[in-house]
């Protein structure tokens, strides 16, 4: 079994840049299970950044990842998002680049329904999918990764992380607003867990792209954020804010990547295990 650990260096920055923007974020984290995907898509993109290359982020939502991309690389950045809450990166955005002059020029916020956007073909060098895909409903994750690959320019790649459970793939729905999504009677969607078949139909043969390198990540000896951070009542959310005071330690100790995915019957509507899979577009020959 190949098993991969985080990369610590990577998960203690991407950390200080969280801290730096929002305050929020000293106290309880930027996400236990960002802090395990985070430092793995960062470690792929990592020899990728001093080139002048074209990013898109779809469904940037309020990720402190574009801004982390931002500083640390020559690429052109673009949020998009379907929600006013993408209009968050601005100021993370100034933050970030405090003190460094002409970044305005490479940084663009699109608010706007990715599915509906209208974005030049083959114009992006890189795009991220993070987390975001398992938040279309039906067979919309599909028909919004066959549009995004068209995106991609030939070489170019594609990295997408999303939640799995294999052998126990489950849509959730919630009795409540979801992002800007109102509650009226009927459940709101909120995500989806894929299996192994499902992600391969749905994501990877839909893309039309080739699929280059597949881990799976979560806590696989001890279920740490399914039983010590989720849905924690009572006292022991005062315990799962000290825990969530120390994210990178806690996701290091217990988070890594692997072959095999995780299956966990028991598993809550929020998670730290899923896939990541990087994708390309062949070049022309």
């Amino acid at each position: 079994m190949r098993i991969e650990r985080i990369d610590a260096a990577l998960a203690h920055d991407i950390d200080r840049h969280a801290k730096r923007l929002r305050f929020m974020y000293r106290i309880k984290g930027f996400g236990y299970e960002r802090a395990i995907e985070l430092p793995l898509i960062a470690s792929r993109l990592r020899p990728l950044l001093q080139r002048p290359l074209r990013y898109l982020d779809i469904g940037s939502g309020q990720s402190i990842f574009p801004t982390w991309i931002l500083k640390n690389s020559a690429w052109h950045v673009t949020c998009l998002d379907k929600f006013g809450w993408v209009q968050r990166q601005h100021d993370y955005a100034r933050k970030a680049m405090a003190g460094t002059a002409g970044w305005q020029d490479r940084f663009h916020v699109i608010q706007q329904d990715f599915l509906a956007t209208e974005l030049e073909a083959e114009s992006y060098d890189v795009i991220t999918n993070i987390s975001v895909i398992e938040h279309f409903e039906g067979a919309a994750d599909s028909e919004a990764m066959a549009k995004s690959a068209r995106l991609l320019r030939p070489g170019g790649l594609y990295v997408l992380t999303t939640p799995l459970n294999d052998g126990h793939a489950r849509d959730w729905y919630l009795e409540q607003d979801v992002y800007g999504e109102r509650y009226e009677r009927k459940p709101v969607f909120f995500q989806r867990h894929y299996d192994v078949a499902g992600y391969n139909e749905r994501i990877v043969k839909a893309s039309g792209l080739d699929e280059i390198e597949r881990l799976y990540f979560g806590d696989y000896d001890v279920p740490f954020f399914n039983d010590a951070i989720v849905e924690q009542h009572g006292w022991r959310k005062v315990l799962r804010t000290l825990r969530q005071m120390r994210t990178v330690h806690h996701a290091l100790a217990h988070g890594s990547y692997r072959d095999v995915p995780v299956s966990m019957p028991g598993m809550k509507i929020y998670t730290s295990a899923g896939v990541f899979s990087v994708l390309t577009k062949p070049a022309r020959s």
